[in-house]
């Protein structure tokens, strides 16, 4: 599938590249620093950030524009406020997750602003997480004829292409040897099924049961993956 869109989990992906980047932060090679302007408390000031990751994640859309040069590239983050609608159902909601990252985040403004400049789409919609603002589009997109890629590796996305399966695929790296970098592989309901045990329409129910540690959501107690 050739997909129209591509719908970049930008959350999920810089914060890994921000995690794996960070144990050489402090090597000469690696290290880039610059003044950028970043948004601290509501005000704007000029703090140094080591944007290495911010970097990255340009060379990953550069890689991406290579495989997929026809699609239209859509970046889409989380909201500073995207926990707060899931606690008030589940006030535990993400609460094992560490405390934020103060330069992490300051980085994540820094690469919204870049995107910005170069005119791309960028969503941030407060109150609520990336992954809703990609179930939206994917469906409206779907909707309208055209394809959608969500470039991700978060199961959770894998849902979605329940709704619409000759529409929707999940886009997911994998490094290939032969040509030294990552390519996209495109999950369909039979891949994910391959992947992760479950088709993506049983996705939810999967996880309802079996809980999700990532999110600190508890499932039933004594049914793990086997059982669920």
């Amino acid at each position: 599938m050739k997909p129209n869109y591509l719908l970049i989990d930008s959350a999920n992906l810089f914060t890994r590249l921000y995690a794996k980047l960070k144990a050489f932060e402090n090597d000469p090679r690696n290290q880039l620093i610059r003044n950028i302007k970043v948004n601290e408390n509501g005000q704007t000031i000029r703090k140094e950030l080591n944007v290495i990751a911010v970097n990255y994640y340009f060379r990953t859309m550069v890689n991406l524009k290579k495989e997929y040069p026809e699609a239209s590239f859509v970046h889409i983050f989380d909201s500073t406020t995207s926990n707060e609608y899931r606690r008030q159902i589940d006030p535990e909601y993400k609460a094992n997750r560490k405390s934020k990252d103060i330069e992490q985040e300051q980085c994540i403004e820094a690469l919204k602003g870049a995107l910005k400049v170069f005119q791309a789409v960028v969503y941030d919609e407060p109150n609520f997480e990336a992954d809703d603002v990609i179930a939206t589009l994917a469906a409206k997109i779907a909707l309208a004829n055209k394809t959608a890629g969500i470039v991700s590796n978060d199961k959770d996305l894998s849902q979605i292409v329940a709704y619409a399966p000759d529409f929707i695929r999940l886009l997911q790296p994998e490094y290939d040897q032969n040509q030294g970098r990552n390519v996209y592989k495109e999950l369909d309901s039979e891949l994910i099924k391959e992947k992760y045990g479950v088709y993506p329409e049983q996705m939810v129910e999967y996880l309802a049961i079996k809980g999700d540690k990532a999110d600190n959501v508890s499932g039933i107690n004594g049914l793990g993956d086997k059982k669920a």
